[in-house]
């Protein structure tokens, strides 16, 4: 038995579904993406394998790292300030 404490999410590999132990690790390090696009995708995961009926403090941190992704000044891979179309439409994916 093995139970990873985070200050959003606690890793219980008993108590919790597959499902909800992916989702907690991609929270565990959703603040290690590097870029926009692997952002997204992680947030696209996690709302892909999270049922409807999950508990509202898994939610809440799914919610508070979207927020954060929205806060990051995202970069390129020559470290300019992403802008443009594409970081738009990755900004409006996160929104939804």
């Amino acid at each position: 038995h093995r139970t990873i404490k985070d200050e959003e999410v606690e890793w219980d590999e008993e108590r919790d579904d597959v499902e909800i132990l992916v989702v907690k690790f991609l929270l565990l390090v959703a603040d290690c993406v590097p870029v926009i696009d692997c952002a997204t995708a992680v947030l696209d995961v996690m709302n892909a394998v999270v049922a409807s009926d999950v508990d509202e403090q898994l939610r809440r941190a799914m919610a508070e790292h979207a927020m954060s992704f929205l806060k990051r000044e995202w970069v390129d891979s020559e470290g300019r300030a992403m802008k443009g179309a594409t970081f738009n439409q990755q900004v409006k994916h996160i929104l939804e």
